[in-house]
């Protein structure tokens, strides 16, 4: 993979709600950059089955080298900075279910967990870790079915993605920024039924919630993210209601409530003593409606309605300020099947 940026930036003001053009930035080292990655992986699973007790193995290596030289003038005449990073890292993980009943299910999962560090890394910096733990149940009826999950993920070192939308604690815009240690734990559970069956017609109904709480648990190396700072965008409860009507002659009517909780734009919102005020997203419930006809065995038709109410609240605050949700789309189209 490569990539190669070079990036002018322009320069507008605000003149009676329009943007007047001001002046051109030329590019510099931190915007004129040619970056290139190498990566191979291999992965290796097995099943195993041992009476009611099915187990999946896994085991996955990664060997990545990146490098990224930056130019100090648009013409590319002055090198600036030059790095380099090799990366080779091997993770685990084992799954196992377990046919506790007829109906009944008991999972469990242990997993290890990475993700590459930026191009822009200096040799021996590391990717992020982490180890992800699940436990939990199923149940599976003829007209009801049930998860309950409870799940840990432990973050070793864990990393953000900066960008302009969501910028790094420290700024930056672009490469990745070291969070320190983190821990993200919580509960799914999802409830499915089939509320009234007759003939050709059937009523299906769904709810999904997540809990999820997610905290720095080890100060970033700058002391710019503390143990006990929340984690941005990650919202405490998200939740979904759905209700349809379905038909055996090819047609259906599907609709849905979603709820999605307040999130922290940053790390430092629930901190003491910090003015929360612009830091934080509003919470919000969209109502999405939709249905669909088949044609044919190859072709269906289809029409939805999302965010019917309009609502419109802040669920962003990026770089760039705050932002609201998508506002009301509505939509046709034909899936076709070959």
């Amino acid at each position: 993979d490569a990539a190669d940026r070079l990036q002018p930036i322009d320069v507008y003001s605000q003149v009676n709600g329009s943007l007047v053009y001001q002046s051109t930035t030329a590019p510099n080292a931190s915007n004129n950059r040619v970056a290139k990655a190498e990566a191979l992986s291999a992965w290796l699973l097995d099943r195993i089955s041992i009476g009611d007790l099915k187990l999946l193995a896994s085991l996955r290596m990664e060997d990545i080298d990146t490098e990224e030289q930056r130019y100090n003038d648009p013409a590319r005449t002055i090198k600036g900075a030059r790095v380099s990073n090799s990366l080779r890292k091997t993770t685990a993980g084992l799954g196992a279910t377990y046919a506790l009943a007829e109906h009944w299910t008991l999972l469990a999962g242990v997993h290890q967990g990475f993700a590459p560090p930026s191009p822009e890394s200096v040799d021996g910096a590391k990717g992020e870790e982490s180890t992800n733990y699940e436990l939990g149940a199923r149940f599976r009826g003829e007209r009801l079915a049930m998860d309950a999950v409870a799940f840990l993920s432990d973050y070793g070192n864990a990393l953000q993605r900066c960008s302009l939308a969501n910028p790094c604690p420290n700024g930056d815009v672009d490469g990745s920024y070291q969070l320190g240690e983190a821990q993200v734990y919580g509960l799914e559970f999802m409830l499915g039924a089939t509320l009234y069956r007759a003939g050709e017609l059937s009523v299906p109904a769904r709810l999904n919630w997540t809990w999820t709480r997610g905290k720095i648990t080890r100060d970033a190396d700058d002391n710019s993210v503390l143990k006990g700072d929340l984690m941005a965008y990650l919202p405490e409860n998200v939740a979904t209601a759905s209700l349809g009507l379905e038909s055996q002659q090819g047609w259906s009517l599907q609709s849905a409530v979603s709820f999605t909780d307040e999130q922290c734009s940053n790390t430092t919102c629930d901190r003491d003593g910090i003015d929360a005020t612009y830091l934080r997203t509003q919470r919000y419930v969209t109502v999405d409606l939709s249905g669909a006809y088949r044609l044919s065995p190859a072709a269906e038709v289809y029409a939805k309605v999302e965010n019917v109410l309009d609502e419109q609240r802040l669920v962003s605050r990026g770089a760039a300020g705050a932002r609201s949700n998508a506002p009301r789309y509505v939509g046709l189209g034909l899936r076709l099947s070959f």
